[in-house]
């Protein structure tokens, strides 16, 4: 059983996730922190506090997709065909029963991928307990967000109605990686590469499941805008790596991963979509003044002729 950690900065985070894996009472557990170019001395404090995890050093391009990509390829030239792979983001918290609560549910529904339902560790309010996709509209929202009472979803164990697993604490059969490949760091190379890969393995016969009693507590996530503010707010929702709702990304996911039939008009909506936005802002956005062109005028005391200042950009 190994577990992959990506991480950049934020040591005070890594630190209390691997406390959490180090208290675990599944064992054997082996932990494999990618530390992609971090600042702040993350490798150096994991090395010292935890002797006995493996960190892997990227150059600081990797972003969340190469880092796990990179610590797959570590597991799988030491692992077995029965072994798993835990996906977890450093910003989790999470029980001593955790893992075996995975690795038992897993077993249970016939080796199948198995995800995490996501509480916020500020008051334990349900933040996530998985992906609702619709393909044809496009659409991507979290199963709590399209019911009136988001907790009688974890009334029972095991929750199956999904296209997709989020990568902050989902276990792998590591056959899975051996059967569809590794997370496609070209492609996606931050956003939606969880979405893509568990979407790929379903698309393959793999089951996914969410187990309710498998708990992670991370950050309330932040508010967003419902729409951009302005144009640079804009380029950076459509176009940023850092933006979750980065439209290259999502264009990406829906045309590779979406029923064959429904990606052509997924794309197109898409499309449109963002097309609405920029409508948006630039109504929305302040009239620029017009750039002041080079005149001649004459000034009071004389024949000396002076230009006009330019308007400031």
């Amino acid at each position: 059983m190994y577990a992959v950690i990506p991480t950049h900065n934020r040591l005070a985070h890594t630190l209390a996730c691997l406390a959490c894996l180090e208290q675990q009472d599944y064992a054997p557990l082996e932990v494999v922190v990618v530390d992609d170019g971090s600042t702040d001395g993350t490798s150096a404090a994991v090395a010292s506090e935890f002797p006995r995890v493996t960190v892997l050093r990227g150059n600081g391009r990797l972003w969340w997709t190469g880092s796990m990509a990179m610590g797959v390829r570590h597991v799988r030239c030491r692992c077995s065909l029965d072994d798993y792979i835990l996906c977890q983001n450093n910003d989790t918290l999470f029980s001593p029963d955790y893992v075996s609560t995975l690795v038992r549910v897993s077993r249970k529904g016939g080796g199948a991928l198995v995800g995490s339902v996501l509480r916020s560790w500020d008051d334990g309010a349900l933040i996530s307990v998985g992906p609702k996709i619709t393909w044809g509209r496009p659409d991507i929202c979290d199963l709590q967000r399209i019911v009136d009472e988001p907790e009688v979803l974890c009334r029972d164990e095991i929750v199956d109605s999904l296209e997709a697993l989020s990568g902050r604490g989902t276990l792998v059969p590591i056959r899975v990686f051996r059967r569809v490949g590794n997370f496609r760091r070209i492609l996606l190379p931050h956003y939606i590469a969880d979405y893509e890969f568990s979407a790929r393995a379903k698309r393959r016969g793999e089951r996914l499941l969410v187990s309710t009693r498998a708990v992670v507590y991370t950050a309330p996530p932040t508010p967003r805008p419902s729409a951009p503010a302005d144009i640079r707010s804009m380029l950076h929702m459509f176009f940023s790596r850092r933006s979750s709702t980065n439209l290259i990304c999502h264009l990406i996911f829906f045309a590779v991963s979406g029923p064959p039939r429904k990606r052509p008009a997924a794309i197109v909506r898409m499309l449109r979509g963002a097309a609405r936005t920029v409508r948006g802002v630039l109504r929305a956005s302040p009239t620029r003044p017009p750039r002041a062109g080079r005149c001649e005028a004459r000034s009071d005391s004389g024949g000396d002729r002076v230009s006009p200042r330019t308007s400031k950009r």
